[in-house]
């Protein structure tokens, strides 16, 4: 009989030893970046991303496509003009941050 988590590391097809938690463990929270939308500002999503660079799995070549798969609307539209190459590179996180930098960051300078 096969199990829906055989393959899954260090699991051997063995499911009435694992929790719930444990059956995606391998696969859950590293590869999908956070949502800008679900976000509450967007520094916290700048630190959300910073966060999720360090942990995920991914390559850092694939990091820039994974999270252009995520924003919509205005993000979106202005991570598609960058290049593919400045997307799928070691520096893709750090160039669509760049990008999304010149919409959404709060200018730091008041008034007087």
């Amino acid at each position: 009989m096969s199990t829906r988590n055989e393959g899954i590391a260090g699991n051997n097809g063995d499911s009435e030893n694992m929790n719930s938690n444990d059956m995606y463990s391998s696969n859950r929270g590293n590869k999908t970046p956070p949502i800008l939308s679900k976000s509450k500002s967007y520094d916290d999503w700048v630190k959300k991303i910073n966060i999720w660079n360090r942990i995920t799995c991914l390559s850092q070549d694939s990091r820039g496509g994974a999270i252009l798969m995520t924003p919509e609307g205005e993000a979106e539209d202005a991570i598609l003009e960058l290049s593919e190459d400045e997307l799928i590179c070691a520096d893709g996180v750090k160039n669509i941050i760049a990008k999304l930098d010149t919409i959404f960051k709060k200018n730091n300078f008041r008034k007087i």
